[in-house]
């Protein structure tokens, strides 16, 4: 399936934001005879992670780091309680590799696309956090539970100081796994 698309959702009406009106959609898999048929499970899941999987259940390497993991685990037990729900996913627009990097340190103004601000954002269970590479913009940080339309972050607010942290950490320590040039480029936080 094809990420969402915004019908006035955030002012998107495309498919570039880090929300759930622009970026989420159903993943179906189907492998009669060797996955349980008709079970969903409830844990978000990214596109890098079907790139892990069909690498995975192929038995190619992967040329190079990647944020997806293999879903392998989710496919034989869809609702396993050991599993990590984090979810890490990003918009550089068509900028790849070093050249992010190299946009941010050099023209910063330029890291944009269609008019979006490059971002990077981390979901972990019902939290998200996103963090744009536009100078002076503030983090956010949503409840998905209680605020499934991401109208209200929370970054402000003292008690979800700690979410904050932890998931602003959660995304630089996945930049840096996969050696991404651009993790010390980014604009200081708000």
């Amino acid at each position: 399936a094809d990420q969402g698309f915004g019908m006035g959702e955030h002012g998107f009406r495309m498919k570039l934001g880090p929300y759930d009106a622009t970026y989420r959609s159903p993943l179906i898999i189907s492998q009669p005879g060797t996955i349980p048929a008709g079970k969903v499970s409830p844990y978000a899941v990214g596109g890098p992670d079907v790139v892990a999987t069909f690498s995975a259940r192929t038995g190619i390497a992967l040329p190079w780091k990647l944020h997806g993991r293999d879903l392998s685990p989710l496919l034989t037990d869809p609702q396993r309680s050991d599993w990590d729900s984090t979810v890490f996913y990003e918009h550089c627009g068509q900028s790849f590799g070093s050249d992010v990097g190299k946009t941010l340190r050099e023209t910063p103004e330029k890291a944009v696309h269609s008019n979006v601000p490059w971002w990077v954002a981390v979901r972990q269970g019902d939290w998200k956090y996103i963090r744009t590479f536009a100078a002076g913009e503030p983090e956010e940080l949503y409840d998905l539970r209680h605020d499934p339309e991401e109208l209200v972050s929370l970054t402000t607010q003292p008690e979800h100081r700690a979410t904050l942290m932890r998931l602003r950490n959660r995304a630089l320590s996945d930049l840096q796994a996969t050696e991404a040039d651009y993790v010390d480029a980014l604009p200081p936080v708000k």
